[in-house]
């Protein structure tokens, strides 16, 4: 299962605030990002990001998923009003889940490198880890048995807020 993102009344705020902020030319420093966005029924819904340090600004973000030996690999561009931003992250994600409540809290830690962006973020670096937390809403077949993880089938929700933070530079 890949992690999935939800809304929170924090992030309404970080993105609100982070929605009209504009880059500064060349800067280091203190990377801190919010993203969400749900999956329900195994169709993913729009995943927002909102970014506060170097790179700031709220957009979406587009990603893939590469599993690997070492661990899920997404590859993510983070689309924001002054360029984008292109970053890897490795991910180690897990879910608790009792199929009594049909429902479970999910987990999820990494680290995340930025390798380069577009328009303001041209040449950006970064690096530093996050850690996220949520909901699995599972799936009930026609005579009302939980169909959990170990089933294969998608969850009817799965709502995860990931928060990161590190450092990047943009110069």
């Amino acid at each position: 299962m890949h992690t999935r993102f939800a809304p929170t009344a924090g992030v309404a705020a970080l993105i609100a605030s982070a929605a009209f902020a504009t880059p500064a030319d060349a800067t280091a420093g203190t990377q801190s990002w919010v993203m969400n966005g749900p999956t329900v029924q195994g169709a993913d819904h729009t995943v927002r990001i909102a970014a506060a340090g170097p790179i700031r600004g709220a957009g979406v973000l587009t990603q893939e998923f590469e599993e690997t030996e070492g661990g899920d690999i997404v590859h993510a561009v983070w689309h924001l009003p002054h360029g984008t931003v292109t970053a890897d992250a490795v991910e180690d994600f897990g879910v608790d889940f009792h199929p009594t409540s049909c429902r479970g809290t999910a987990t999820a830690s990494g680290t995340w490198v930025i390798s380069g962006g577009t328009g303001a973020y041209a040449g950006a670096t970064g690096h530093g880890t996050f850690t996220g937390s949520g909901t699995i809403v599972g799936t009930r077949d026609d005579h009302g048995r939980c169909l959990g993880p170990e089933s294969g089938a998608d969850p009817q929700v799965a709502i995860v807020t990931l928060r990161g933070s590190g450092v990047a530079e943009v110069p």
